[in-house]
């Protein structure tokens, strides 16, 4: 059987780790620059696609999935969770799982609900929902500087970091957050990688701000 080297990841579980993950594309004009800037520094994201954006940018979604990324289902239309009656939330998810399936192969397993809002409803989701534990607030200020200084001034072992892949300023700031992380010692990896890498597993049902190293 021939193995592709190329794809085999090897992941310290005794050395830092964090996952930066982005929401709200793909977006055909700022997706591939951050693809391109994780590929550079061998590292890898999660991005919490929208379905109607990747219907439209079908080529981009598939671009993160090649590339070892990993996705993650956002909604279809960004609407709040929590304001749903039970049939539009569930085509909210079904639609975007359907959608990343149709056009990559497999459907997404985790979940992050639009603002991070949540009920008992969404709980009910038979998915893992993903929240965070820094919020770059790159949505907010379009700052790069800002963006950086929120992340690399709070920054620790087992964090889940907010970012979207919807803006100029989240690119020119991941261009220099990435390799700042890894001379710092830690390592890029998706959500799952992380979950994994700490031996933590990740249950429908359940939200996950952060991915913290187990207490001994």
């Amino acid at each position: 059987m021939k193995v592709n080297l190329e794809t085999v990841r090897y992941i310290d579980p005794n050395k830092p780790m964090v996952a930066l993950t982005f929401d709200d594309g793909p977006s055909p004009e700022y997706t591939p620059e951050i693809l391109k800037v994780l590929k550079e520094n061998d590292a890898k994201g999660t991005f919490f696609i929208l379905g109607t954006e990747a219907e439209l940018n079908s080529d981009t979604l598939k671009q993160i999935e090649e590339d070892g990324n990993e996705i993650g289902n956002h909604s279809y239309s960004h609407l709040d969770f929590t304001k749903l009656v039970k049939p539009a939330l569930d085509y909210q998810v079904l639609t975007t799982q359907e959608i990343v399936r149709r056009e990559t192969g497999k459907a997404p397993i985790l979940l992050r609900p639009p603002y991070g809002l949540i009920n008992e409803a969404v709980k009910e989701i038979d998915m893992p929902i993903i929240l965070w534990s820094i919020d770059s607030l790159d949505w907010e200020n379009r700052n790069p500087d800002i963006i950086y200084n929120i992340i690399l001034n709070n920054i620790k072992d087992g964090d889940i970091i907010l970012m979207h892949d919807i803006y100029q300023s989240s690119v020119e700031a991941v261009i220099r957050i990435i390799p700042e992380l890894k001379r710092r010692g830690y390592q890029l990896v998706t959500v799952s990688e992380l979950a994994r890498a700490r031996g933590i597993p990740l249950e429908s049902g359940v939200v996950y701000g952060n991915l913290y190293p187990l207490q001994a």
